[in-house]
């Protein structure tokens, strides 16, 4: 059985890998397209920061893109713990299976059965360079699937 904070201690790291290897792939094309001079393209703030590059090396795009990505996975995993954390409270977890992009946490609660499945899914803004995580998370009391806010509302 893995430990809710092995699991989160994990997460931190694939979360920032992730960020980088996107913001590469995602930012390669717009850089070459700025260099040859191409126009019409609309940037963010940031991104215009990147796009001001077009002339440094690789060895700098490259620190560019792991800041951002230490940023970004850092944040997220911080707001997740946090809000894993709430849907946890007055839980008490006896079993958790899974990776940290995948798990299930099983537990009591009131006298009742609880389940919690939570998932980490990968997507880009559209129209953006921005990508992000989703964490979904279904949760049943006793059998039945339960809505979050109902389920954080029973004290």
């Amino acid at each position: 059985m893995t430990s809710l904070q092995n699991l989160l201690t994990e997460m931190e790291p694939q979360l920032i890998e992730r960020h980088f290897t996107a913001l590469v792939a995602k930012h390669a094309r717009y850089i070459e397209r700025k260099a040859a001079g191409e126009r019409g393209m609309m940037f963010h703030q940031q991104y215009r920061d990147v796009a001001g590059m077009s002339g440094a090396t690789d060895e700098a795009r490259t620190a560019w893109f792991r800041k951002m990505a230490i940023e970004a996975g850092k944040a997220e995993a911080h707001a997740f713990e946090q809000k894993l954390t709430r849907k946890l409270a007055g839980v008490e977890v006896t079993e958790l299976q899974g990776t940290w992009y995948q798990f299930t946490i099983w537990g009591s609660k009131d006298g009742a059965k609880v389940r919690l499945e939570q998932n980490v899914i990968w997507k880009f803004a559209p129209r953006s360079y921005r990508s992000y995580n989703q964490f979904p998370a279904r949760i049943y009391v006793d059998g039945k699937f339960t809505p979050e806010a109902k389920f954080l509302a029973a004290k």
